[in-house]
């Protein structure tokens, strides 16, 4: 498998999902999608079979699902439920032509075409996925006529099921508090674009958008109906790993207003059994965190030595699930119990598709 462009191609979308810290679980899953696309129409010349191509998509889904452990649990889920959906389809051709042999550029073709159904299945999750939390909102609504979210960070997800309510949901009448989410600012980017984006489309004049410093989120939690988080891993006990500071929205959601903490996610967001801790923390650059400080401070702190001084960057932490009120999925609005029915699920085909042998070869090439 040494043809330089599927790899170049494969490298190319390693790095673009190690690298990226501005898009969440989703995109990035749809991004491995992509690669797992032009991989399969730029194979080299030494693919040369049907068979030896399948092995070629199973080794590069494994090595990105490597490439970003954080957001491991979405990735692996769309390249598997992709992979399936190419084993059903040659299983087909098969059966209906079982004495034909189909000839590699025709079957390379239909591998890509299959991979493009996928990502547009994706895209209609995301309308089911948005009506559903629309369903929870109207009902909602049936107590109060105006609303109060907090969120925070800069979640696709959640972006596109409030767009979806205000356009769903006439005079829809809401305060959204979003806490900026340190130290990218995210949340401040997700409530400026959200709020531009309403008014240009003559729908945001029943909406107040607020941003306040994470620092802020026992205050303004106090006044809230619902915190709304995204999720980049769900666990199969029902914890959710989502940026770092929705737990201690969550536990002030809970504790000062009694607001429900609903975790808006695709079902694709939920891993296999597995120790939480296990699904590592990502430690990332320092100077995200120090660059806004007074240039004196940061003179000061690069004088010390680094092992009496640090300065910490985690992106993400767990929220247990006894913080959470309801999932809201694709598939209408779950609980623990199905959380774990469908990790288990998810278990059972992983290890199907991906044998020792292309573990073993993923970790050493």
């Amino acid at each position: 498998m040494a043809g330089a462009d599927h790899i170049q191609i494969l490298n190319d979308g390693i790095k673009q999902l190690k690298e990226d810290r501005i898009n969440g679980a989703r995109v990035l899953a749809t991004n491995a999608l992509q690669t797992l696309r032009a991989i399969t129409l730029n194979s080299s010349d030494t693919i040369s079979t049907p068979e030896e191509l399948w092995d070629l998509l199973r080794l590069a889904s494994y090595k990105l699902i490597l490439a970003r452990p954080s957001m491991s649990a979405a990735v692996t889920s769309a390249l598997v439920n992709c992979l399936q959906a190419v084993q059903e389809s040659a299983s087909r051709e098969s059966s209906e032509e079982p004495n034909a042999s189909i000839a590699l550029p025709v079957h390379k073709e239909a591998v890509a075409n299959t991979i493009c159904e996928q990502i547009k299945k994706r895209n209609e999750s995301m309308s089911r996925l948005s009506k559903a939390f629309v369903e929870y909102l109207r009902h909602l609504l049936t107590k109060k006529t105006r609303v109060h979210i907090l969120t925070l960070s800069s979640s696709s997800t959640i972006f596109a099921c409030l767009e979806q309510a205000v356009n769903e949901l006439a005079g829809l009448s809401m305060t959204i508090t979003v806490l900026e989410s340190r130290p990218r600012m995210e949340g401040a980017t997700f409530a400026v674009n959200f709020l531009s984006k309403m008014k240009s489309r003559g729908k945001g004049n029943n909406i107040e958008v607020v941003v306040a410093p994470d620092s802020h989120v026992c205050t303004v939690a106090k006044s809230i109906d619902m915190l709304l988080l995204g999720a980049d891993r769900i666990s199969s006990a029902g914890d959710v790993c989502n940026k770092m500071g929705s737990f201690p929205a969550a536990m002030a959601a809970k504790t000062l207003s009694k607001a429900d903490v609903v975790v808006i996610t695709e079902t694709d967001k939920i891993a296999r059994p597995g120790v939480t801790e296990a699904h590592g923390h990502e430690n990332n650059d320092s100077r995200e965190v120090y660059s806004g400080w007074p240039e004196d401070t940061i003179a000061v702190m690069k004088s010390l030595s680094k092992s009496d001084f640090d300065v910490r960057n985690i992106y993400f932490e767990w929220i247990p699930s006894e913080y959470v009120s309801m999932y809201v999925t694709e598939r209408g609005i779950l609980d623990a119990h199905a959380i774990k029915r469908m990790s288990e699920e998810r278990a059972v085909m992983e290890d199907e598709l991906f044998s020792n042998s292309i573990k073993e070869s993923a970790m050493l090439e």
